[in-house]
């Protein structure tokens, strides 16, 4: 078998990691080896989870130089809270020292939800070099919205260049004319706050509800936050916030905008639901702030801008590994009842 043919082969099945969880040393489905090697998965994700980890860190960094500038600004500065039904409606105004308090809030969640992702990176990292076991760093949140990044970035960019190749008017929101501690205000604000609204009432607190009001053993008042796994009744949830998530963008960014918005929330929901908000927080700020190269360069020309296109052919990748093994789970799910 030729090299790229193994690559495909490799991508194809998704039987392998099923079986390797049920102890076999050979996937009953391709016939692979299971023992613990480097697969193009492990290493592809290896190399997006750098990368993330290089995106995240700059951002952050970029919104703790801002901050200060910020702050002050936002002292004679005023904004809607808004709620998304799917329309987006204002429910009331916030300004002056309101405004700040909240910005500060903002932005601890941000950097409280960046040290949950990358808690267990190290006793991670140290299973798979020391041990030879890659499984927790492959099931990490890290390692799943890094990949989950890259393969989201990928399908919008199909989605654009399918638009532009069909003459489509790609509208968008015109944020040159704003000062940078605005527009870092509203990416921030975005980030968690859409999470808030989507993710947590829309996912979390209607799961708990059903959790509870079924009288399952497992429940708990945390599942709010997410964590809480994949089966039927959450997939539904999933859907109607990720339509709730891309409806609420049609009234700035056009029609063109649903269908990569709408995969976004899908992948949003996926990780809230398997990892918690942190990390739907997380990917919503690396994909939201992925700008903020020109913050602090003060050039169009800087490292975020130039990761783009490598984070894009990664993203091919993993764009078709998750279609693979969304369908694979969506028939296991319908035909063996199986959750995750």
């Amino acid at each position: 078998m030729t090299w790229p043919g193994y690559w495909w082969n490799r991508m194809a099945c998704e039987r392998c990691d099923e079986n390797r969880d049920a102890g076999y040393k050979f996937c009953t489905c391709c016939g692979d080896s299971l023992t613990d090697r480097l697969t193009p998965r492990l290493a592809l994700g290896a190399l997006m989870c750098i990368i993330c980890t290089y995106l995240i860190a700059y951002e952050l960094t970029a919104v703790a130089v801002l901050f200060p500038e910020t702050l002050e600004a936002l002292g004679g500065f005023s904004t809607h809270i808004i709620l998304i039904v799917p329309q987006i409606v204002n429910l009331f105004l916030i300004k002056g020292t309101a405004l700040q308090i909240y910005f500060i809030l903002l932005v601890v969640i941000c950097f409280v939800s960046a040290f949950f992702l990358f808690k267990d990176v190290p006793k991670n990292v140290n299973e798979a070099l020391v041990r030879q076991n890659s499984r927790p760093f492959q099931k990490s949140a890290l390692f799943e919205m890094s990949a989950l990044f890259a393969a989201l970035m990928a399908f919008q960019m199909s989605v654009i260049l399918i638009a532009i190749l069909f003459g489509l008017d790609l509208e968008s929101i015109d944020m040159e004319g704003y000062p940078t501690w605005a527009v870092m205000f509203s990416l921030v604000e975005a980030s968690v706050w859409e999470e808030v609204l989507c993710r947590l009432l829309m996912l979390g607190v209607p799961v708990a509800v059903i959790a509870y009001s079924a009288g399952e053993e497992n429940r708990s008042w945390k599942m709010v936050f997410g964590g809480f796994g994949i089966n039927k009744t959450v997939l539904a949830f999933i859907l109607f916030s990720s339509f709730m998530f891309a409806a609420g963008h049609l009234e700035n960014w056009g029609l063109w905008k649903f269908l990569p918005t709408f995969a976004f929330g899908l992948g949003l929901g996926y990780l809230f639901s398997r990892y918690g908000l942190h990390a739907s927080i997380m990917l919503h700020f690396t994909n939201n702030l992925m700008s903020a190269g020109e913050w602090l360069s003060w050039s169009a020309i800087n490292s975020l801008n130039l990761l783009l296109f490598p984070i894009l052919l990664l993203g091919l990748y993993f764009m078709i590994s998750y279609a693979l093994r969304g369908t694979r789970f969506l028939h296991d799910m319908f035909t063996k009842n199986q959750s995750i």
